[in-house]
């Protein structure tokens, strides 16, 4: 276990204030602030600088923002392990899940198979705060995940399988003009901004960002380090901006539409998981390649 007084000093970091932690976290901006003073008193390093504008990190703080993802799964990792040595019970296979995560097709495959049936599967919340290729079967983190194939270019370990391909569409807010179209050319969106988060699918998006601004200087582009997730997408419908997706998340937003693009942009999608998961995960992993290959036949 971990010292939950790291959730709201990591917070605090990510809303830039102690207020906008405290409203996330549903506790007071003096509760916030106990919290990491505790905190400091513990490690014994000042971790912030309090200012007007709201919070700034000391390098120390920096270090510690940094590493504490580390500690957060390592000490899930040990409560997953001291559980499970309590129990008889095959554990459940853990599915990554979010708010963008279509389940439709995965689960057309899973229910295909008497193989797939027989294990027993509990969604995850993905923690946008860390990289999920990197933590898939650590603790309470999912031990397969969903994804684009490229993503995981640069990481060995990590099997992927595709079961699906996707395109890049444009998620508009209903207020904004080009909803009155059913789809969309780059001829449409020049003087628009189009927005995306950058971390998940990094190669995919450089590859498009040095594209349009090669060809479509007219089109502008901005892009955050941040995953896409609810904040994100609220921000967007919220702002009248342009979010850059995929044509699977349809209906994820009421105030947004998710229009088609007159363009060549799709990228593999699947599952993947670590090779070095335990063995019921590479067995369901196993079953579920082969149930793909003869769902596709």
């Amino acid at each position: 276990m971990y010292n939950h007084h790291i959730d709201s000093f990591m917070k605090a970091i990510e809303c830039g204030s102690l207020t906008k932690a405290a409203q996330k976290l549903h506790v007071t901006p003096a509760s916030v602030g106990n919290h990491i003073d505790d905190l400091e008193k513990l490690i014994g390093v000042k971790l912030i600088e309090r200012e007007a504008r709201g919070v700034k990190l000391t390098p120390a703080g920096q270090v510690f923002y940094r590493e504490s993802p580390r500690l957060i799964l390592a000490a899930e990792d040990i409560v997953a392990k001291t559980k499970k040595a309590a129990s008889t019970e095959m554990d459940p296979i853990r599915i990554g899940n979010s708010p963008l995560t279509r389940l439709d097709d995965f689960q057309t495959i899973y229910l295909s198979s008497k193989n797939l049936r027989k294990y027993k599967i509990v969604l995850i919340q993905y923690n946008t705060n860390i990289n999920v290729s990197r933590t898939v079967g650590v603790g309470q983190m999912p031990e397969i995940g969903f994804g684009i194939e490229e993503a995981f270019d640069n990481y060995p370990e990590v099997e992927f399988v595709s079961f699906d391909k996707l395109e890049l569409t444009c998620i508009v807010p209903i207020t904004h003009r080009l909803t009155a179209k059913k789809s969309l050319t780059y001829a449409d969106l020049e003087g628009e901004t189009l927005f995306f988060p950058s971390r998940g699918n990094p190669k995919l998006t450089r590859r498009f960002k040095e594209f349009v601004e090669k060809k479509y200087p007219k089109i502008k582009l901005e892009t955050a380090q941040v995953f896409y997730d609810l904040e994100v997408i609220n921000k967007c419908a919220q702002g009248n901006r342009i979010l850059l997706g995929f044509n699977i998340w349809d209906n994820i937003h009421p105030g947004m539409v998710n229009l088609p693009v007159d363009w060549e942009w799709s990228t593999p999608y699947g599952i993947h998981w670590k090779k070095s998961a335990r063995q019921e995960v590479l067995d369901f992993a196993k079953d579920f390649q082969k149930a793909v290959k003869e769902y596709s036949a």
